[in-house]
């Protein structure tokens, strides 16, 4: 076992939590692509693939740059970033998926990333906020986002944003040889 995996969900029916607007929230740019990957390989260390002894720490920090890479290059339907003094402070991404239900779309909550020296400032806050009102302005009925059970700080930014608990799974890895 390496992860509890917990997925948050909420509709986009009921208002949208008030935040505070220290940041701006803007599309993100190619020029932004080495500040986010330097973010992200910062942010994710409640992972499963941090918390498994034999996955190299440096390939964790690979897979999020390289994920959020991705993002920026047309995986994400949206890559949302948080700038204050002209600096990149925080990033988002967002999809969204068809439903079985009639022209319906839900929104998935892909990455979110705040760097180091800007965490504790509710930088993630206003971002779930702008990415919220980027689901609505596509026609998203609903938003869904996956954490882990040990990252606490981030099931309490979704509860904040009006997110309830939808489901939890086990992730088990298996290695069919020695850790390196």
């Amino acid at each position: 076992l390496v992860d509890v995996r917990l997925t948050f969900a909420r509709g986009l029916s009921a208002p949208l939590p008030d935040v505070p607007h220290t940041v701006t929230i803007r599309p993100h740019q190619p020029d932004d692509v080495p500040r986010l990957r330097a973010i992200a390989r910062d942010s994710y260390t409640d992972s499963r693939y941090y918390h498994d002894p034999c996955f190299p720490r440096a390939q964790a920090d690979a897979l999020y740059e390289t994920w959020i890479n991705n993002s920026c290059a047309g995986y994400a339907d949206a890559v949302l970033v948080a700038e204050h003094d002209g600096l990149i402070s925080g990033f988002i991404s967002c999809h969204l998926r068809d439903t079985s239900e009639r022209d319906a779309q839900v929104g998935e909550i892909g990455l979110v990333g705040v760097a180091q020296e800007s965490r504790g400032q509710q930088v993630g806050g206003q971002l779930v906020h702008a990415a919220l009102g980027w689901f609505s302005g596509q026609g998203a009925a609903r938003v869904q986002v996956v954490t882990q059970a040990r990252n606490i700080a981030a099931q309490r930014l979704y509860q904040r944003a009006g997110f309830v608990s939808d489901s939890i799974a086990y992730w088990y890895h298996k290695w069919f040889t020695a850790c390196p």
